[in-house]
């Protein structure tokens, strides 16, 4: 929120700089500035620019499903997500869980994702069947993890899967 508020009053700063007569390009340099400083500010302090870059290649380039999910709508999908599961990243991310959880599964993922988002649990292991766009089944180890903000309230979940069909058919 303190964010918005400081945006707020940036721009608020700006449209005064324009009532004054301030000329176009100098008005635009300033926006310019203004955003840089936005978006400086709002990068993790706890994480160079560099490292972050690692980070997000390491979710873009890995093999797991990584995905976050916010009240059972995926928000944010790896291409890895997209390749096991046959749809693309707008499918996933525009429809429910019940596009790809075997439906007899959609229970027991909305109650492990439950218990991470009250807080009585931070992170949970599970398999479920998903359905791939094709319609075939394959069986998935789901984890789960809650991120939480300063106060520890929920904000939303991270998790990956990766497929055990083999393990479960082999039993």
């Amino acid at each position: 929120m303190q964010d918005l508020d400081r945006k707020s009053a940036l721009l608020d700063i700006l449209a005064k700089v324009k009532r004054w007569g301030v000329s176009t390009d100098q008005t635009e340099e300033l926006a310019s500035d203004i955003d840089a400083l936005i978006e400086a500010e709002s990068r993790p302090s706890f994480l160079d620019y560099d490292e972050l870059n690692r980070y997000k290649s390491l979710v873009e380039n890995n093999d797991l499903g990584i995905f976050s999910i916010s009240r059972m709508h995926l928000s944010t999908v790896n291409q890895a997500c997209v390749d096991i599961l046959g749809f693309s990243e707008e499918e996933l991310v525009s429809n429910g869980l019940d596009l790809f959880v075997y439906h007899e599964d959609l229970p027991k993922i909305g109650a492990m994702a439950q218990k991470v988002i009250t807080g009585e649990i931070d992170s949970h292991y599970t398999e479920a069947r998903f359905v791939h766009k094709n319609g075939s089944l394959r069986y998935f180890g789901v984890s789960l993890n809650a991120i939480r903000d300063s106060k520890g309230h929920y904000v939303e979940s991270i998790g990956t899967f990766w497929d055990v069909t083999d393990k479960e058919r082999a039993i």
